[in-house]
């Protein structure tokens, strides 16, 4: 695991919060869970994220709202988003704004694991990880 393995979700839905944060401390992560986007940007600073777990979909600002925030703010964070539908337009959204992955509720823990594990090594490595993943998000879409 990387040095940096703080995890942050960002979600309305307490029972998800929940979930994930059992989920990823289990697995040995340290976990920050915010209600909503705004408390996340609030709290940013001190929570020291290495990875951003986010719903799409949250009233007030959403989670792409967020996702934007988070790129303009030239943040090394990478993120993944977790949409009640998955939807493609919200999908490609998400995935301009830096999001690594994008996953449809309910997801599988599994796959969400991997994808925190891979946005916090790609986050260690020099370079923006977005660019070295393009071809294969093209491919993605494309299928």
């Amino acid at each position: 695991m990387p040095d940096n393995s703080v995890v942050c979700l960002v979600d309305d839905d307490r029972m998800v919060l929940a979930s994930l944060a059992i989920l990823l401390t289990a697995e040995g992560y340290a976990v920050r869970a915010h209600e909503s986007a705004r408390s996340f940007l609030d709290m940013i600073e001190q929570d020291n994220c290495g990875c951003v777990v986010t719903d799409v979909r949250m009233p007030g600002m959403s989670g792409l709202d967020l996702l934007a925030e988070i790129k303009s703010a030239a943040s090394p964070r990478r993120s993944s988003s977790s949409p009640r539908t998955a939807m493609f337009p919200l999908a490609i959204a998400a995935m301009k704004r830096g999001a690594v992955d994008f996953f449809e509720k309910p997801f599988d823990g599994d796959a969400l694991l991997d994808a925190i594990r891979a946005a916090l090594t790609r986050r260690d490595e020099s370079g923006p990880a977005h660019d070295a993943e393009t071809p294969t998000i093209k491919e993605r879409f494309a299928t």
